[in-house]
């Protein structure tokens, strides 16, 4: 009887000892820390905010637009504007021409080239010399001049042919330069609506290995109580302590996985404080809006983002021939047939 009692003292004490020495099975999210509610908008609103690679894509767009300004520069009006004066007092072999001139020139210039390959130019000018020779008609004189010049290249560049190509091109630059950012975007988006998920898968499975745990442990302290009565036998109680050890490893494990998972999170939101806890507003479910999987195989291929991208090199390569057939000629293409026709 006294074996028994103490048999049974023992298992409660154990029993108690696993009770308090089990903090991660039971303990909440820890002091200090700060907890968030966030769900999959929150989350994806964040990540386009936050999320260093979606930042960097968006420059390159924007970077890539500039050079449209860069391009369509050609045609900008260009407006010159110039001063002069001049002293000369150098001695003159003839007492005719003084001993002093002043010379002061003003220039105001306007030039524009025009889509069609054409450059317009206008300029006035205005000249006022001064000597001190007595035999002057005028003094000072005024010489005033307005030109007007129009220059169109019947050559490489004929009609503005390359100028309008390079537009293009770089139009088409822009173009494949944001699809190509959008998909980094989109990519860098699924990496952290990805990892919000996966939080939300541990911390399910989380509280699943709590509740295994809470079941296990209540079935240990029955056999425990049981054994004290004779029954169950020695093996019965060490099998539901086992399991109950068990348990609690496995939810130990669960708990390292959610918080790897947090801190990934965590690091595509560009979150530097790690004491943060997430706590997760959606939940895993198998129900979800039926697709009809034949209806989206069945989408046409020329709606397809790589297929836009495709057709869009397509037609910058043919801007590109004809731009160096017009300033090259075709003398690569006799080239290439020569040594045939020899």
């Amino acid at each position: 009887m006294v074996k028994a009692s103490f048999r049974t003292l023992f298992f409660y004490l154990v029993s108690a000892l696993f009770c308090l020495a089990s903090p991660a099975v039971s303990a909440e999210e820890g002091i200090g820390y700060r907890v968030f509610a966030l769900s999959i908008a929150d989350v994806t609103r964040l990540a386009l905010e936050n999320n260093f690679d979606i930042q960097i894509a968006k420059f390159d767009a924007y970077i890539q637009r500039n050079d449209l300004l860069e391009a369509v520069s050609i045609f900008d009006t260009i407006l010159s504007a110039s001063a002069s004066f001049e002293d000369d007092q150098l001695k003159q072999s003839s007492t005719i021409f003084g001993s002093k001139t002043l010379t002061n020139t003003y220039s105001l210039n306007l030039s524009k080239k025009l889509p069609t390959g054409t450059t317009l130019s206008l300029g006035v000018s205005d000249t006022r010399d001064f000597t001190n020779s007595s035999f002057a008609t005028i003094n000072p004189s005024h010489e005033a001049l307005a030109k007007f010049s129009l220059t169109q290249s019947l050559g490489k560049n004929f009609f503005g042919l390359i100028d309008r190509n390079e537009i293009k091109i770089t139009k088409l630059d822009i173009e494949n330069s944001d699809w190509t950012s959008l998909e980094r975007i989109e990519r860098s988006l699924a990496q952290a609506q990805k990892a919000y998920w996966a939080v939300v898968l541990f911390s399910e499975e989380l509280d699943i290995k709590r509740e295994e745990y809470k079941r296990a442990r209540a079935l240990y302290e029955i056999y425990s109580k049981k054994i004290h009565f004779g029954l169950i036998e020695d093996p019965d109680l060490y099998a539901s302590e086992a399991n109950m050890i068990q348990r609690e490893n496995d939810v130990l494990a669960s708990l390292d996985q959610l918080n790897a998972a947090k801190d990934a999170l965590l690091l595509l939101l560009n979150e530097e404080n790690r004491r943060i806890r997430i706590k997760p507003l959606d939940h895993l479910t198998l129900e979800g809006p039926p697709v009809d999987l034949n209806q989206a195989l069945e989408r046409p291929s020329r709606t397809g983002r790589i297929t836009r991208r495709r057709r869009m090199r397509s037609i910058k390569r043919s801007f590109l021939l004809s731009t160096r057939r017009t300033v090259y000629g075709r003398r690569s293409t006799w080239r290439q047939r020569s040594p045939a026709t020899a």
